[in-house]
Formats: structure tokens, sequence, C-alpha cells
């Protein structure tokens, strides 16, 4: 049984008398951790789906992130921070949203 299930079957059990208010926020809570954890999950399969066989990591350097944002840019969600196999290239973002590809076309064309 996968997350969504336990906590849905969670959300369904009537166990003792509750206060309506407490489930409307709990259910509310509950319905916001999943979309947090949707959203995650579809990320890493939409990188998977970009870059095939290729070694990513979600999490971006916050440097980076913070030289974005200067320029006007939220790239957190829509970049992946990729590790091709040669050694020799290092690391680096690559897009993996629309929006990310948006984002990566705006910044080269501010460098000529």
């Amino acid at each position: 049984m996968n997350l969504r299930d336990q906590i849905s079957l969670l959300l369904d059990t009537d166990e003792g008398d509750h206060n309506d208010e407490n489930i409307k926020g709990y259910n509310e809570a509950v319905n916001e951790i999943l979309a947090l954890f949707d959203r995650k999950r579809t990320f890493n399969e939409l990188a998977e789906q970009t870059y095939p066989g290729v070694t990513f990591d979600t999490a971006l350097p916050q440097q980076w992130v913070n030289r974005m944002a200067d320029r006007g840019f939220d790239v957190r969600g829509h970049f992946v921070t990729l590790y091709p196999t040669s050694s020799m290239f290092g690391f680096y973002m690559a897009p993996v949203t629309n929006e990310g590809i948006e984002m990566a076309a705006r910044v080269a064309s501010m460098h000529g």
C-alpha cells in the first residue's frame, strides 16, 4: 500500500467522536501533504523521462539558485543537477519543465 492509500485509509476511519473543525483542519493538512508528495514524485518522474540513464539530483546548488533569483527567476522545481558519466564535465543544471526551458532560454539571451 502506497503512502496516498495509507493516508486515505486514515481519513476514512471514524474512531471515537471527533470535533468537526479538527477533522476539517486535519483533512486539509493531509491533502496539502499529498499534493506535495505527488508534485515531488511527478517531478522526479519527469526528470527521469527527460534525462534517461543520467544521474541527477533534485537538489540545486544554493549559490546558483540565489544568482538566478537575483535575475528574477525562481528555478526551484524546474531544474535538476545533472551528473554526466564523464567526470571531465563535472555537473550542470538542466531544465526539466517547460518553464525551466523558457528560463534557460531567457538567461542565454541575456548573455549574448
